[in-house]
Protein backbone atom coordinates (compact mmCIF):
# COMPACT_ATOMS: atom_id res chain seq x y z
CA UNK A 1 0.00 0.00 0.00
CA UNK A 2 1.63 2.99 -0.99
CA UNK A 3 -0.82 5.41 0.90
CA UNK A 4 1.89 6.95 3.56
CA UNK A 5 4.23 7.86 1.21
CA UNK A 6 1.76 9.71 -1.43
CA UNK A 7 -0.06 11.57 1.28
CA UNK A 8 3.55 12.66 2.86
CA UNK A 9 4.70 13.85 -0.90
CA UNK A 10 1.25 15.03 -1.60
CA UNK A 11 1.32 17.23 1.41
CA UNK A 12 5.18 18.41 0.29
CA UNK A 13 4.04 19.07 -3.19
CA UNK A 14 1.22 21.59 -1.96
CA UNK A 15 2.83 23.28 1.23
CA UNK A 16 0.49 21.67 3.27
CA UNK A 17 1.37 21.57 7.34
CA UNK A 18 0.22 18.47 9.11
CA UNK A 19 -1.73 20.83 11.24
CA UNK A 20 -3.34 22.23 8.23
CA UNK A 21 -4.68 18.81 7.06
CA UNK A 22 -5.59 17.88 10.01
CA UNK A 23 -8.03 21.00 10.49
CA UNK A 24 -9.13 20.40 6.91
CA UNK A 25 -10.42 17.08 8.52
CA UNK A 26 -11.71 18.20 11.53
CA UNK A 27 -8.98 16.96 14.19
CA UNK A 28 -8.21 19.22 16.73
CA UNK A 29 -4.35 18.16 16.08
CA UNK A 30 -1.95 16.97 13.82
CA UNK A 31 -0.67 13.36 15.13
CA UNK A 32 -3.25 12.00 13.11
CA UNK A 33 -2.09 12.69 10.11
CA UNK A 34 1.51 12.48 10.82
CA UNK A 35 0.64 8.42 12.31
CA UNK A 36 -0.89 8.39 8.79
CA UNK A 37 2.55 9.49 7.02
CA UNK A 38 4.41 7.00 9.45
CA UNK A 39 2.42 3.99 9.01
CA UNK A 40 1.44 3.68 11.66
CA UNK A 41 -2.08 4.31 11.22
CA UNK A 42 -4.25 4.37 8.31
CA UNK A 43 -7.48 6.62 7.74
CA UNK A 44 -11.39 4.73 7.47
CA UNK A 45 -12.76 4.87 4.63
CA UNK A 46 -14.59 8.50 4.36
CA UNK A 47 -11.34 10.58 5.74
CA UNK A 48 -9.24 8.47 3.00
CA UNK A 49 -12.17 10.58 0.37
CA UNK A 50 -12.12 13.73 1.76
CA UNK A 51 -8.27 13.25 1.40
CA UNK A 52 -8.22 12.35 -1.92
CA UNK A 53 -10.52 15.35 -2.65
CA UNK A 54 -8.71 17.71 -0.93
CA UNK A 55 -5.78 16.64 -3.21
CA UNK A 56 -7.72 16.32 -6.40
CA UNK A 57 -6.93 12.58 -6.84
CA UNK A 58 -8.57 9.50 -7.57
CA UNK A 59 -8.75 7.11 -4.03
CA UNK A 60 -7.45 3.88 -5.86
CA UNK A 61 -4.43 5.91 -6.74
CA UNK A 62 -3.54 7.24 -3.77
CA UNK A 63 -3.52 3.74 -2.69
CA UNK A 64 -2.66 1.31 -5.05
CA UNK A 65 0.24 3.54 -7.18
CA UNK A 66 3.50 4.87 -6.43
CA UNK A 67 3.22 8.53 -6.95
CA UNK A 68 6.34 9.61 -6.40
CA UNK A 69 7.68 7.14 -8.56
CA UNK A 70 9.76 8.91 -11.73
CA UNK A 71 7.18 7.45 -14.06
CA UNK A 72 4.13 8.73 -12.80
CA UNK A 73 5.61 11.95 -12.44
CA UNK A 74 6.23 12.13 -16.06
CA UNK A 75 3.14 10.70 -17.17
CA UNK A 76 1.46 13.83 -15.53
CA UNK A 77 3.83 16.79 -16.03
CA UNK A 78 2.73 17.91 -19.43
CA UNK A 79 -0.81 18.97 -18.30
CA UNK A 80 -0.57 22.53 -17.18
CA UNK A 81 -2.31 26.18 -17.10
CA UNK A 82 -1.40 29.54 -17.41
CA UNK A 83 -1.67 31.94 -14.31
CA UNK A 84 -1.38 35.30 -14.53
CA UNK A 85 1.20 37.77 -13.26
CA UNK A 86 0.34 40.65 -11.67
CA UNK A 87 1.99 43.65 -11.38
CA UNK A 88 4.87 44.12 -9.38
CA UNK A 89 3.93 44.90 -5.85
CA UNK A 90 6.52 46.01 -3.25
CA UNK A 91 7.04 43.28 -0.58
CA UNK A 92 6.52 45.96 1.57
CA UNK A 93 4.84 49.07 2.02
CA UNK A 94 3.48 50.94 -1.31
CA UNK A 95 0.85 52.29 -3.33
CA UNK A 96 0.93 50.19 -5.90
CA UNK A 97 -1.86 47.64 -7.04
CA UNK A 98 -2.10 44.18 -8.79
CA UNK A 99 -3.83 45.47 -11.83
CA UNK A 100 -2.92 44.43 -15.12
CA UNK A 101 -1.68 41.21 -15.78
CA UNK A 102 2.06 41.36 -16.69
CA UNK A 103 2.62 37.58 -17.91
CA UNK A 104 1.63 34.27 -17.15
CA UNK A 105 3.71 31.59 -15.26
CA UNK A 106 2.49 27.70 -16.15
CA UNK A 107 1.92 25.44 -12.98
CA UNK A 108 0.50 22.04 -13.35
CA UNK A 109 -2.99 21.68 -13.92
CA UNK A 110 -3.59 19.04 -11.15
CA UNK A 111 -2.96 22.08 -9.06
CA UNK A 112 -6.96 23.05 -9.41
CA UNK A 113 -8.82 20.77 -7.45
CA UNK A 114 -11.86 23.85 -7.96
CA UNK A 115 -8.94 26.06 -6.52
CA UNK A 116 -7.73 29.21 -8.70
CA UNK A 117 -4.30 31.01 -8.33
CA UNK A 118 -2.91 34.26 -9.40
CA UNK A 119 0.68 35.18 -9.20
CA UNK A 120 2.57 37.87 -7.72
CA UNK A 121 6.18 39.70 -8.63
CA UNK A 122 7.65 40.43 -5.51
CA UNK A 123 9.88 43.62 -5.24
CA UNK A 124 11.68 44.49 -1.63
CA UNK A 125 13.36 43.02 0.84
CA UNK A 126 11.23 42.46 3.53
CA UNK A 127 10.26 38.97 3.16
CA UNK A 128 14.04 38.24 2.79
CA UNK A 129 15.33 35.82 3.48
CA UNK A 130 12.63 33.49 1.95
CA UNK A 131 11.53 35.66 -0.85
CA UNK A 132 13.83 37.41 -2.44
CA UNK A 133 13.15 40.82 -4.75
CA UNK A 134 12.35 40.08 -8.17
CA UNK A 135 10.42 36.07 -7.41
CA UNK A 136 7.38 35.18 -8.78
CA UNK A 137 5.01 33.69 -6.18
CA UNK A 138 2.22 31.81 -6.97
CA UNK A 139 -1.18 32.45 -4.86
CA UNK A 140 -3.92 30.18 -4.02
CA UNK A 141 -6.74 32.50 -3.85
CA UNK A 142 -8.27 32.58 -0.63
CA UNK A 143 -10.04 34.58 1.81
CA UNK A 144 -8.76 33.47 5.43
CA UNK A 145 -5.63 31.53 5.97
CA UNK A 146 -4.12 29.68 9.01
CA UNK A 147 -1.83 30.75 11.59
CA UNK A 148 1.69 31.12 9.86
CA UNK A 149 0.95 31.07 6.37
CA UNK A 150 2.59 33.54 4.17
CA UNK A 151 -0.24 35.42 2.47
CA UNK A 152 -0.95 38.72 -0.10
CA UNK A 153 -3.58 41.10 1.89
CA UNK A 154 -5.31 43.86 1.13
CA UNK A 155 -4.88 46.85 3.62
CA UNK A 156 -8.40 48.72 4.42
CA UNK A 157 -9.73 48.06 0.75
CA UNK A 158 -6.72 49.89 -0.88
CA UNK A 159 -2.56 48.70 -0.88
CA UNK A 160 -1.57 45.30 -1.44
CA UNK A 161 1.33 43.68 0.76
CA UNK A 162 3.06 40.42 1.69
CA UNK A 163 3.39 39.51 5.01
CA UNK A 164 3.61 36.47 7.56
CA UNK A 165 -0.16 35.98 9.04
CA UNK A 166 -0.16 35.20 12.48
CA UNK A 167 -3.04 34.79 14.17
CA UNK A 168 -4.22 35.45 18.23
CA UNK A 169 -7.68 35.87 19.94
CA UNK A 170 -7.53 39.48 20.06
CA UNK A 171 -5.30 40.57 16.97
CA UNK A 172 -3.44 39.39 13.71
CA UNK A 173 -0.11 40.05 13.14
CA UNK A 174 1.30 40.80 10.39
CA UNK A 175 4.93 39.71 10.43
CA UNK A 176 7.50 40.14 7.79
CA UNK A 177 10.52 37.94 7.84
CA UNK A 178 13.29 40.23 7.43
CA UNK A 179 14.10 41.52 11.11
CA UNK A 180 14.45 45.35 10.15
CA UNK A 181 11.34 45.98 9.07
CA UNK A 182 8.43 46.27 11.89
CA UNK A 183 5.44 43.84 12.31
CA UNK A 184 1.78 45.39 11.58
CA UNK A 185 -0.71 43.94 14.27
CA UNK A 186 -4.52 44.93 13.81
CA UNK A 187 -7.32 43.97 16.16
CA UNK A 188 -9.50 41.02 15.30
CA UNK A 189 -12.61 43.84 15.83
CA UNK A 190 -11.22 45.91 12.68
CA UNK A 191 -11.74 42.69 10.59
CA UNK A 192 -14.99 43.22 9.69
CA UNK A 193 -16.36 44.64 6.47
CA UNK A 194 -19.80 46.17 4.61
CA UNK A 195 -20.21 47.96 0.97
CA UNK A 196 -19.59 51.19 2.95
CA UNK A 197 -16.65 50.39 5.01
CA UNK A 198 -13.77 48.18 3.67
CA UNK A 199 -11.91 45.81 6.22
CA UNK A 200 -8.72 46.56 7.86
CA UNK A 201 -7.30 43.24 5.89
CA UNK A 202 -8.66 41.57 3.64
CA UNK A 203 -6.72 37.98 2.68
CA UNK A 204 -6.05 37.14 -1.39
CA UNK A 205 -4.09 34.42 -2.01
CA UNK A 206 -1.77 32.23 0.44
CA UNK A 207 1.65 31.67 -1.39
CA UNK A 208 2.18 28.17 -2.62
CA UNK A 209 5.10 28.45 -4.55
CA UNK A 210 7.93 30.39 -5.57
CA UNK A 211 9.24 30.81 -9.32
CA UNK A 212 13.23 32.13 -8.75
CA UNK A 213 15.04 33.20 -11.95
CA UNK A 214 18.77 32.08 -11.59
Amino acid sequence: MFFAGNLRFLRKANNYTQNYIAEKLGYKSFTTVQKWETGEATPRYQKLVELAELFGVDVNTFTSTDMTSDSFIASHADSSISVPVYETIPAGHSDDAAEDIQGYVDIPSNYLRGKSYFALKIRGESMNPDYKDGDIVVFEKANDCNSVEDCAVRLNGGEVIFRRIRKSKDCIILQPLNPLYEPMQISTGDIISDDSYPSAIEILGIAREIRRSV
